[in-house]
């Protein structure tokens, strides 16, 4: 699902991009909310996701490919 893959990066991002646990709980409810998604929701569709190991694999592959391809300078 494109829409996970999306907010689960944006999520990750926003989780390694401080090591104040406030501001990154605060940047990851606003990465959730620029989704559409709530806490509850992306919870719920990450589970669902983990459900079958091929699936969660390309969820996790599919997430790790846009962030190294978001930290690749730009050229």
């Amino acid at each position: 699902d494109t829409s996970l893959v999306n907010v689960y990066t944006d999520v990750v991002i926003a989780r390694e991009s401080t090591l104040d646990t406030v501001q990154a709980q605060a940047d990851v409810r606003a990465a959730l909310a620029r989704h559409g998604y709530t806490q509850e929701r992306f919870e719920t569709e990450l589970r669902k996701a983990g459900e079958d190991p091929a699936t969660f694999r390309a969820l996790y592959d599919s997430v790790s490919a846009r962030i190294s391809a978001k930290r690749r300078p730009q050229k």
